[in-house]
């Protein structure tokens, strides 16, 4: 049985502006259990062509993987943030107790970029 054991705030995707830019509603502080929270530079090429300088730079990333009790509602483009990183909802799968009951959502998450 998964108990949660810090809490974040969740935004849920409720449409897209006339622009086609997603907009979302209020935030709502949530349960949850964080199983992996890595923030890391990773090396990514700047030019599209291979130069002799080989041009790169360091782009932050980030990969999640939370767990939220089966009660709350998040849906994938759904914006969290939890300990100031803010992330995207990107996968969610139901997780079965043991009983076949929903127990709870797994859900990974990778790093929010402001469009």
């Amino acid at each position: 049985m998964f108990v949660p054991n810090t809490t974040g705030v969740l935004r849920r995707q409720t449409g897209s502006n006339i622009y086609g830019e997603p907009t979302y509603g209020h935030p709502k502080t949530v349960p949850c259990g964080v199983v992996r929270l890595a923030i890391a530079a990773e090396a990514t090429s700047v030019r599209t062509d291979s130069s002799a300088s080989r041009g790169a730079a360091d782009e932050p990333e980030a990969v999640a993987k939370i767990l939220f009790p089966a009660n709350v509602d998040i849906s994938i483009g759904d914006r969290f943030e939890i300990q100031t990183i803010i992330l995207r909802c990107k996968k969610i799968e139901p997780r079965l107790a043991v009983t076949g009951k929903l127990d709870h959502w797994e859900c990974d998450f990778d790093r929010w970029e402001e469009v």
